[in-house]
């Protein structure tokens, strides 16, 4: 199955927001309703404020177009602890793209997130894409990003 990747930005761009709200109520996801209420309440005004951007993985489906999932993706600092490495080997690569914080004692680092990545359940569309396959769709957008930037590091954010 072919699957597109819309910026969310492109959307309200062309058709407006609140058209673009219209198509993001189409987005339900019983399992997590944090999920449903980023992409519909959230999505737009952190775009807006470039806190993150959302992407809507897209398909053909009965001659139409349906949002099948969607995900999310920030900038987020972090730190690594320097115990945390076995190897000076491993510390070498990190400190290329980190800088090392005396007080508290790890490598600072800005790193693509992945903070939101859902299914849209709404009228069976979960059954168009695998859950693997839309993680892989986030990841590659990442290194896209970041063969624009310059970039080899991924945070993925688990919530159980």
């Amino acid at each position: 199955m072919a699957y597109k990747i819309v910026n969310l930005i492109d959307i309200y761009n062309n058709i407006g927001i609140d058209e673009t709200n219209e198509l993001l109520k189409t987005y339900k996801c019983e399992l997590n309703k944090d999920v449903e209420y980023f992409l519909q309440q959230q999505a737009i005004p952190f775009s807006k404020q470039d806190i993150s951007r959302t992407f809507l993985v897209v398909t053909t489906y009965q001659q139409e177009n349906v949002i099948v999932g969607y995900f999310a993706i920030s900038n987020k600092t972090t730190i690594i602890k320097k115990e945390m490495f076995k190897s000076q080997t491993k510390k070498k690569r990190i400190a290329k793209y980190a800088k090392y914080n005396e007080e508290n004692k790890g490598y600072i680092l800005a790193l693509p997130l992945i903070g939101q990545l859902g299914k849209n359940y709404n009228n069976g569309y979960n059954e168009l894409i695998s859950g693997d396959v839309l993680l892989k769709l986030a990841l590659n957008k990442i290194k896209e990003i970041q063969n624009n930037i310059g970039r080899k590091i991924c945070v993925f954010r688990m919530r159980r």
